[in-house]
C-alpha cells in the first residue's frame, strides 16, 4: 500500500480547503462566523510561479511541497527531524494476552537519551494467529493507555491529564480509569480481524494545556523562539512519526501496512502525520 493522501486530487482539494480555511480563522482569532472577511484560496493545481500542474511528477516534486510549506508556515509549524538519540525500551511483553489471542507489548520511547524524563509509552496488542507480520492500526488516545483496556498490566500514564478526563484525580490518571473508553478503541475487534493495535497517550507528547514548552517542545529550545515553532497538533503528528520509527524495528509488524487513525483534533494530527510522513500506508480520520 502507498500513502495517497496528496496523490488523490479530490481528497487533497478538500483537505487543503479545510486546513487553509481553519488556519485563516485561527490566525486572526475570529470566533464569529459573520466576522470572517472575504478570502480566496490558492488554486490547488497552480504552482506559486503561476504554472499549471499537468503531471503527477509536477504535483509530487513541486506543488505538493509548496502546499506542505504553506501549512507549516500558517498552521502547524515546523517539526524537528527524527531525534538522533532516541531509545526504545520494550519493558513489558505478554505472549498470552487477551486470553491467549494476542501478544501485548509496552514500549517506552525516550526521545532524547540525555533527557530521559521526556518519553511516551506505546501500548501494542498483536494477534498471534495467523503467523507472519501483521498490519497495525495506530492512533493517539485522550486519557492514557490504561483507558483503552481493562488489562491491569497496562501502565497508567505518568503524564498530566485534564481534570475533565474520566476518573482523573488532580490532573493525574487513576486506576479507576481503566477501560473507560474501550468502546472507542475496540482492540478485540482489531485482533479478531487480524490487525495489531498500537496507541499512545497524546499528553505524553504534548500535554493539552496552554503552554509552549511542554514535553517534546522542551527538547528544542531554539525552535521555541521561532514564529513557526510546531504547534500541539504538529507535536502530536511528530509523535506519530516516532511511533512509526519504532514499528519499523518490530519483527511482528508489517511496516508497509501501518494505518493511522484519530478522533477530533487527534484526527487532524493523524492527517498532518500522514501528509508529512509517507511511510504511513493509509489514513482514517474521524472528525
Amino acid at each position: 500500500m502507498k500513502n495517497r493522501l496528496f496523490n488523490c486530487y479530490p481528497i487533497a482539494f478538500l483537505i487543503v480547503i479545510v486546513f487553509l480555511f481553519t488556519g485563516g480563522i485561527l490566525k486572526a482569532q475570529i470566533l464569529d462566523e459573520n466576522l470572517v472577511p472575504n478570502y480566496s484560496l490558492p488554486p490547488l493545481l497552480t504552482l506559486n510561479n503561476g504554472k499549471k500542474v499537468t503531471s503527477k511528477s509536477t504535483w509530487e516534486n513541486s506543488r505538493r511541497p509548496e502546499i506542505i510549506a504553506l501549512l507549516k508556515e500558517e498552521l502547524y509549524g515546523v517539526m524537528p527531524e527524527k531525534p538522533r538519540r532516541m531509545l526504545f525500551d520494550v519493558f513489558n511483553i505478554d505472549s498470552n494476552a487477551m486470553g491467549g489471542k494476542a501478544i501485548r507489548k509496552q514500549i517506552k520511547v525516550t526521545f532524547d537519551s540525555l533527557a530521559d524524563s521526556v518519553y511516551m509509552d506505546i501500548l501494542m496488542y498483536i494477534p498471534k494467529y495467523p503467523a507472519g507480520q501483521k498490519p497495525v492500526i495506530v492512533g493517539l488516545n485522550f486519557g492514557g493507555n490504561q483507558e483503552v483496556t481493562t488489562d491491569t498490566s497496562v501502565r497508567i500514564t505518568h503524564s498530566w491529564v485534564s481534570k475533565k478526563a474520566p476518573r482523573a484525580l488532580k490532573n493525574h490518571a487513576s486506576a479507576a480509569s481503566r477501560g473507560v473508553v474501550s468502546s472507542v478503541w475496540p482492540i478485540d475487534k482489531m485482533i479478531s480481524e487480524g490487525f495489531a493495535s498500537a496507541t499512545v497517550y497524546y499528553g505524553d507528547i504534548d500535554p493539552d494545556y496552554d503552554k509552549n514548552d511542554n514535553a517534546v517542545q522542551s527538547l528544542y529550545p531554539k525552535l521555541q523562539n521561532r514564529p513557526d515553532n510546531f504547534s500541539s497538533v504538529g507535536a502530536w503528528a511528530w509523535g506519530l512519526s516516532r511511533v512509526m520509527d519504532y514499528l519499523e524495528t518490530d519483527p511482528d509488524i508489517n511496516k508497509k501496512e501501518v494505518i493511522l487513525t484519530g478522533l477530533s483534533r487527534l484526527g487532524k494530527a493523524a492527517i498532518w502525520a500522514g501528509a508529512t510522513d509517507q511511510r504511513f500506508a493509509m489514513l482514517i480520520s474521524t472528525e
